[in-house]
């Protein structure tokens, strides 16, 4: 079914609280991504599958599980699904449909999903911290930020670091979404940036202090003026932390976030 469908919009909005990167991957198309419908025979839809660079993000509605297996086990041969993005439950339910196709889940990170409903508590600025954006001068610090935010929080048990898809990654990331750098005696120390930019939310990710400036309030101060900005753009900050990450979390909760749900992403054998 086409991805203009009438309501397809409208199920994406009611979602959109659970589902802001597949909202973001559906907003801001790029060649190769898909959108997949289920509907029913009222042409009520009853799940949205969103396809980018081998991340499948699922979208179900309550009536949806009897109808996944047909279309998973076609989408499975045809299309490559590295790892799937979403809601706790609803990409558990696919895993469920894949684990009885004969498809193995190898690894799964759980989160909470937090959201920051309005402005942040800021509180007092690290001694020598200007946080500006960043310039084109930037770029190898830059650079160096984000391998080290991937090699700690993104790279998964089988995978190796690669330098070249890194360097690209964080130039994608100046190029296409808002960036904050923290500076100090003329060093980048560390970085913030959005992910994903949906209807009415913005998603922070890439959250990272060099590991020799941390527990000097760098971090909190950096996210909470980075949501500032975003609350005052008229956008809802949100965020995904890890479920054992409970220094990570009480950051975040003094700056202002709080809890609405739990998200999952789940890796698939190649």
């Amino acid at each position: 079914m086409p991805a203009d469908y009438p309501a397809l919009e409208h199920f994406l909005k009611l979602h959109e609280p659970f589902c802001v990167s597949a909202c973001s991957q559906y907003l801001h198309k790029e060649a190769g991504d898909s959108c997949w419908i289920l509907a029913d025979d009222s042409g009520a839809l009853s799940a949205v599958f969103i396809h980018s660079n081998a991340l499948l993000f699922p979208i179900l509605s309550e009536r949806a599980a009897d109808s996944l297996k047909p279309f998973l086990q076609w989408f499975a041969d045809n299309s490559k699904i590295y790892a799937l993005h979403g809601s706790h439950a609803h990409v558990l339910c696919v895993e469920a449909a894949l684990s009885d196709l004969g498809f193995t889940v190898t690894e799964s990170i759980n989160y909470d999903l937090l959201e920051l409903p309005h402005l942040p508590s800021l509180g007092a600025p690290p001694d020598g911290i200007v946080l500006r954006e960043p310039v084109m001068q930037d770029g190898e610090e830059l650079f160096q930020l984000h391998a080290g935010y991937q090699k700690e929080e993104v790279l998964i048990s089988r995978s190796v670091f690669n330098p070249a898809a890194c360097r690209l990654t964080i130039e994608q990331i100046v190029k296409n979404e808002w960036v904050l750098v923290a500076e100090l005696d003329s060093r980048l120390v560390g970085k913030v940036h959005t992910n994903a930019l949906s209807f009415s939310r913005a998603q922070i990710g890439g959250v990272y202090v060099m590991p020799h400036y941390r527990r000097q309030g760098i971090g909190r101060y950096m996210v909470a003026s980075f949501a500032q900005h975003l609350r005052k753009a008229g956008m809802i900050p949100t965020l995904f932390v890890k479920k054992y990450n409970s220094k990570a979390r009480s950051v975040y909760n003094r700056i202002g976030f709080s809890a609405i749900g739990s998200y999952r992403i789940s890796y698939c054998a190649d």
